[in-house]
This record gives C-alpha cells, sequence and structure tokens, in this order.
C-alpha cells in the first residue's frame, strides 16, 4: 500500500462521520481525481478483508465497518519496492485474482504489489501459459481481468497453488510471528487469513473428532486455506450449484465429518438461499484427499470404502517386492500398513479431484528421492491397479502424491536395517507429513551409526511443554523456540547429501564440551534401545514374545500328501487355538500377490497378518535340497509393533547370520531354538 492510501485510510478510519474527497485531497496534497483513483482501489482492497465503505454523492465518504488494527499494522509494514519478489509475483496474483472472484483492474493489482500495470500484464500473461488448459483468464479493457472457469476447477487450483506460496507454520503463528518483511508474511497479512484462526481450527478440530485421527500438520493447512476460499468466494457466487462427477465412491465417514464441519457455532461460511448438498460432498472429497498424522485406529477400512482393495493389493505387491530385494518383513508393523493404506487412499483421491499439478507443484518436493526404490515399486503397483479408476493417471503425477508413502516406507526398512544402542536423544518436528519426519530419522541414524533414540511423532504443543535437557538435538522444518539444547532447522526440499552435511555439523557440534546440557538440569529417563515405530514412540523387543515364538517355533518335514497351506496351517494350529478357516484364507490372499522367496538362500516366506492367530507364531517346513525352505509366519491383525517385532527380527536374520539359513533347513527343532536364543542375544543383550 502506498504512503498516500495508507494515508486515505487513516483519514477515514478516524472519523465517523462522511468525508468529502476535496478534504481528502487537501489532506495528502494530491489531486481530486488522483483521490477517486485512490478510492476506488482502496475500496475493492478494503472489500476483500470484510471492511465496507460508503460512497454518497453531495456528503462524501465514509467507512461503514471499523478497520481492523491488524490491517492498520499490515499495510504499515507495506513499503519497499514490492510485496513479492518477481519470481513470487505471479502466484500472488492468481491467489488475488481467485479470492477476487470477480472483475479486478490491473492498477488496483498494480498498487498492492508497487509495480507498474505493464508488470501485472507481462506477469498475467505468464501465467496464461502454465495454467490448466480447463482455467481461463479474461481480459477487458476498461474493466479489468478475471478468471473464468469451473468453480471446482478454481478451487482446486488454488489448493494446489496456496500452499506452495505461503508456508504451513505461518498459519500456526501469531500476527507478530515471522519476518514480516517477507513475500509470504506479507501476503498473509495482506489477505488477512489469520482472522479466520479461532475459527478455522475449531471446525477443523470437530472434524478430526468424527474422523478419529488427526491430520498432518500440512494437511490441516490445506484444509484451513479451504475454509478460508470458502469464506471469500461463497458471499461473492453463492453456494456451489454443480459438483463434476468422480470416479470414486466417497467413504460415509467423511460424509459424516463434513456436515457436522457445517453444523458447527463457527461455521457462517454458506449462502442459506440455496442447497448445500454440493458443498458437503465437495468438502467430504477435500476431506478424503488429506493425510493422516499416523493412522492409530485398529482398521481403516471404513475410511478406503471402494479402493480397500486395489490400495491392498498396492501394498502387498509393493511390500513382496522390497521384502525380497531388502531381506527384511515388512508385515510387522501394523501401524505402516494402516498408514500407507490411508496414505495411498488419500493420494488417489487427490489424483480424482482433480488438484492440478503445475509449476512448483510439477516436481518433485524432495530432490534425489523420487528414483528410490520404494517409490519406483509403489509407482508401477499404482499404475497397474488404479489406471482403470484414474483417467488422467501418469507415472509423474503419482510419483508426486505418494510421496509421503515412500518415504514412510523407506525409512521403516532403514529402521529394521540399522539397529544399535542409542547414546544420543533426537526430537524431530516436521510439518511436512510423517513419511518426511521418518525420512529425516533414517539419515539421523546413517549421520551418527553409533544409534540414536528418535522421536518423530508430531506434537503442535512441543515449543510450550519442552522440558530442558530433556533432548540432545532438536530437528525442525521451521522456526520453533528451543531451550537447553542443540536446534537445527533443515529445508525439506534440500538433497540427501546436504541434509546429512547439516546433520554432521549438528553431530560435530554435540561431541565439543559445553554444548550437551549441563548436569544440573532435569534429570532424563533412562534410555532405551531405538526401534521407532511410525508414529515416532520407541519401542523395543519384548522378552516375554520372544520366549513365546521361539517355544512354539514348530519344525516338520514336508508331507508330499498334503498341501504346503494346510500343512502350514495345522502346524500353527498345533495348540488348538487358530481359527484354520481364517488362517487359510489369509494365507490364500497374502499369496495371491505372489509368493516371497529369498532365491540365493533358497528359503520361501509363507506369512500373513490375520485374526485366525490369538499371537505372533513361526515355524518351518524343510523340504528336499532342490525346493526352498519354508519359513511360515503369522501374526494377529491387531498385534502391535513390539508384539511383532521378534518375526521380523527372523527374517533380518537371515542376511545377518550367514549359517541361519541352512540351519533352518536342515537343523532339529533343538537346534533352530538354540539359535534362535543365541541370535536375539546377540542382537539386543
Amino acid at each position: 500500500m502506498t504512503s498516500r492510501l495508507l494515508e486515505v485510510l487513516k483519514l477515514l478510519a478516524g472519523s465517523s462521520n462522511y468525508t468529502t474527497v476535496e478534504q481528502i485531497a487537501e489532506a495528502t496534497g494530491a489531486g481530486v481525481r488522483t483521490i477517486h483513483r485512490d478510492l476506488e482501489v482502496l475500496e475493492r482492497s478494503l472489500s476483500l478483508r470484510g471492511v465496507r465503505m460508503e460512497r454518497r454523492r453531495g456528503f462524501g465518504v465514509r467507512l461503514i465497518d471499523p478497520v481492523p488494527t491488524r490491517l492498520m499494522e499490515s499495510a504499515g509494514h507495506m513499503r519497499g519496492p514490492s510485496v513479492a519478489e518477481s519470481g513470487q509475483r505471479p502466484l500472488l496474483i492468481l491467489l488475488y485474482m481467485i479470492l477476487a472472484a470477480d472483475w479486478i483492474k490491473l492498477s488496483e493489482i498494480a498498487h498492492v504489489l508497487f509495480v507498474s500495470d505493464s508488470t501485472v500484464s507481462s506477469d498475467i500473461s505468464s501465467l496464461e501459459e502454465i495454467l490448466p488448459d480447463s482455467v481461463f483468464i479474461e481480459k477487458q479493457k476498461g474493466t479489468g481481468v478475471r478468471m473464468l472457469a469451473d468453480e471446482t476447477d478454481i478451487r482446486m487450483l488454488f489448493l494446489s497453488a496456496f500452499p506452495n506460496f505461503v508456508p504451513v507454520y505461518l498459519l500456526y503463528g501469531s500476527e507478530n510471528d515471522g519476518d514480516s518483511g517477507s513475500g509470504e508474511e506479507r501476503m498473509i497479512r495482506l489477505i488477512g487469513i489469520r482472522d479466520y484462526r479461532d475459527r478455522f481450527f475449531t471446525i477443523i478440530r470437530e472434524a478430526e473428532d468424527v474422523l478419529g485421527y488427526r491430520l498432518s500438520p500440512s494437511s490441516s493447512g490445506v484444509l484451513y486455506s479451504y475454509l478460508f476460499l470458502l469464506a471469500r468466494r461463497i458471499p461473492l457466487t453463492g453456494n456451489l450449484r454443480r459438483l463434476s462427477p468422480s470416479g470414486l465412491n466417497i467413504p460415509e465417514i467423511y460424509i459424516q465429518a463434513a456436515r457436522r464441519m457445517m453444523t458447527v457455532d463457527a461455521w457462517e461460511l454458506l449462502s442459506s438461499d440455496s442447497d448445500t448438498n454440493e458443498e458437503v460432498l465437495l468438502l467430504a472429497r477435500v476431506l478424503a484427499s488429506l493425510e493422516t498424522a499416523a493412522a492409530s485406529v485398529e482398521s481403516v477400512e471404513e475410511y478406503l470404502g471402494d479402493l480397500w482393495g486395489p490400495v491392498n493389493a498396492i501394498i502387498e505387491h509393493t511390500l513382496g517386492s522390497l521384502e525380497g530385494s531388502r531381506r527384511v518383513w515388512l508385515h510387522d508393523d501394523r501401524l505402516l500398513l494402516n498408514y500407507l493404506r490411508m496414505t495411498l487412499s488419500a493420494a488417489a483421491r487427490r489424483i480424482d479431484l482433480g488438484i492440478p499439478g503445475w509449476r512448483e507443484t510439477g516436481l518433485h518436493p524432495y530432490p534425489g528421492l523420487e528414483d528410490s526404490p520404494e517409490a519406483a515399486s509403489l509407482v508401477t503397483q499404482f499404475m497397474a491397479e488404479m489406471d482403470d479408476r484414474l483417467p488422467d493417471i501418469s507415472p509423474s503425477k503419482v510419483r508426486r502424491e505418494i510421496q509421503e508413502a515412500s518415504l514412510a516406507l523407506g525409512a521403516h526398512i532403514e529402521v529394521l536395517q540399522s539397529r544399535h544402542a542409542p547414546e544420543l536423544r533426537v526430537r524431530i518436528l516436521c510439518l511436512e507429513g510423517l513419511g518426511m519426519s521418518n525420512y529425516i530419522a533414517a539419515l539421523v541414524r546413517d549421520v551418527l551409526p553409533r544409534g540414536v533414540l528418535i522421536d518423530s511423532q508430531w506434537d503442535p504443543d512441543f515449543e510450550e511443554n519442552q522440558v530442558p535437557g530433556e533432548y540432545d538435538l532438536v530437528i525442525s522444518s521451521f522456526p520453533v523456540k528451543i531451550r537447553g539444547c542443540r536446534h537445527l532447522i533443515i529445508r525439506v526440499d534440500s538433497s540427501p547429501e546436504d541434509i546429512r552435511a547439516q546433520l554432521r555439523e549438528a553431530a560435530a557440534d554435540l561431541e565439543r564440551p559445553g554444548v550437551r546440557p549441563e548436569n544440573d538440569e532435569p534429570k532424563r529417563p533412562e534410555r532405551k534401545r531405538d526401534v521407532v515405530t511410525l508414529g515416532g514412540q520407541a519401542q523395543d523387543l519384548s522378552l516375554p514374545v520372544i520366549m513365546s515364538v521361539i517355544s512354539g517355533f514348530f519344525v516338520e518335514k514336508r508331507q508330499a500328501r498334503s498341501d504346503l497351506l494346510s500343512q502350514a496351517v495345522l502346524a500353527l494350529s498345533e495348540r488348538g487355538d487358530c481359527n484354520t478357516e481364517i488362517l487359510r484364507r489369509d494365507f490364500e490372499r497374502r499369496e495371491s500377490y505372489g509368493s516371497l522367496v529369498f532365491e540365493e538362500l533358497n528359503v520361501r516366506i509363507l506369512h500373513c497378518r490375520t485374526e485366525g492367530v490369538p499371537e505372533p507364531r513361526a515355524g518351518v517346513i524343510q523340504t528336499v535340497p532342490m525346493e526352498p525352505t519354508v519359513l511360515v509366519l503369522a501374526a494377529p491383525l491387531t498385534a502391535s509393533p513390539v508384539q511383532t517385532h521378534a518375526l521380523s527380527e527372523i527374517v533380518i536374520a537371515l542376511t545377518d547370520f550367514g549359517d541361519f539359513a541352512d540351519v533352518l533347513a536342515r537343523g532339529s527343532r533343538r537346534d533352530i531354538q538354540g539359535r534362535l536364543l543365541t541370535l536375539f542375544s546377540q542382537k539386543f543383550g
């Protein structure tokens, strides 16, 4: 805002009566015609912030609504050559046009951004080259520009563009947080998005209560921005009248959450003069496309709806491929499996929703990670299972949308393959999602091979509740005030090598005298071993579970007259406490996705998660020399990682201990049980 416009605003805000144009011109030293133009710009700018201006012939002009103090303060900050850098400016213009929802003059945009009309025109031309085909910018001489598109397409474009311009942490911050001189902070102040913070977070919490889980911080930010868009556009355009058809059904749980959001006291966004059904359905589709902070619920089937079958097929094919190549058993962590189901389902619904990939959003946000084995396998299986459901699907789009799932999966593999006695405690605070949090955790273990206890669970109140000295190192992807330990802020779009370099520097600081907390800091809890689950909670092997698996480990010779599945089911059910029908069904279902075979070890792993067993169980079916030995693993669907970790350690032992495969193939039950006791003792003491 120019100094003259700010002066005019202060004159109007300081008077409850009409002020004539002549009086304003005299006070500012400008001409009457100039003041008329300024008032047009000011009226438009204030209307976007909910402040109405009345211009009455013969009386003058006055403000009907009071000007928020925050708006006056933010206007004072807007001095200098430009609100946004040249690279950001087209994106800011796009957001400004979407929020305006009508014709807007180039001169108004130029005034707001402190640039010339010709610069705005050039930026709009550059926008036209990269916008989706469904969005058109109409230009009319003397009137200005406006955006033409289906309302749903405009909203999805906003959801694509807004998070790339405004960092999520700025939505959570207070009015005085952040760098008031940055383009992002000025954008926040300019559009007044924080004015709705208490109301919108109340609405979001209501939705989370219905869903039964918390959204990831970045997804909360997306939902917040969508509510803000509704608050801006619906008063001007009315409620949504037609919703583009979807190739996927909307699970009822999301429709219930959307209806709940529209009934809370804080909701005043919808127009009361038309039907709200289409708005409810679109909001439900947006909710279903958002990612969870952690899949803490026991069962996630109701959240997937008609995607339950194809998503499970994607996961099983992917895990089978990775288990074979990385020599791990990835079915041990129920939280991981549920998180993958929820994340892949959300990715499919984002593609179906039509959130366009353009400019920055068309690129992978984590350079160097898009070609990871986990991402490659997930993309291949996703394309195979979703091709007939999502007509506009492409490998590049899928790769971008499944990034959190591939990061979480890769990080879990790293956890299984690198277990050490911890000497450091690290806290990770990452707004980008649980997958990125666990990816950073994997890099930490790579840099600190001696071991580290890591907590990567999201805590929005960490800054207030932190205990000085509780951690040796806190790593965050956004500014946060940390007390009593080393703090490292990283850019998540940095390459893995750059992040490792930052971690090495932080690790070197921890080795220097005086860096660690002093002895008079609060005493820290006794350290545990580093086996971290998806939710960021440190877990350990359970001795009772280990002994139960070892004592119940069966050893049988292959029976030629019985099929393999029947023999495995009977062996696991020897105690008489299994449901053999369910157990066989789940073995058949898992095998339908392909068998897991470690060819160079001549070992086949027959495994499943099932309600047919009451506890984790294992055994081996020994075969003739030319056939692979069959390692049998079964774990309850609801078993925690602590309960199932012993099974994954048996699989890892095939690689870690060169003779273990031979012991399984030819050893007696006593020999194998003794070897299991030895390997668990060597690994965990």
